[in-house]
């Protein structure tokens, strides 16, 4: 799974008209037998306000002042998502 869904595979649809070539790089590494086969899963992003969706804290901020809620997030906020990411 990989967020920023739309930036994943075209350029036309990519946030700064660039994509991150998921397509082509899987493919190549499945080709060359670098991976087995697999699936990417791209997870939309709310345009604009996709940051309040990636952020523990308000944007622009930045300075380690984590949103009181993140805690209440799925998965029970940043120390539980990053143990969940990393294991």
């Amino acid at each position: 799974y990989l967020n920023d869904g739309k930036n994943l595979f075209e350029d036309w649809l990519a946030h700064q008209g660039v994509s991150w070539k998921v397509g082509e790089t899987a493919a190549r590494l499945i080709e060359d037998g670098t991976l087995p086969p697999f699936i990417v899963v791209g997870i939309d992003a709310p345009g604009a306000f996709r940051s309040m969706n990636y952020l523990p804290f308000p944007p622009g901020t930045g300075d380690g002042n984590f949103r009181p809620e993140a805690a209440r997030w799925p998965g029970g906020g940043v120390d539980s998502y990053m143990e969940r990411v990393v294991h």
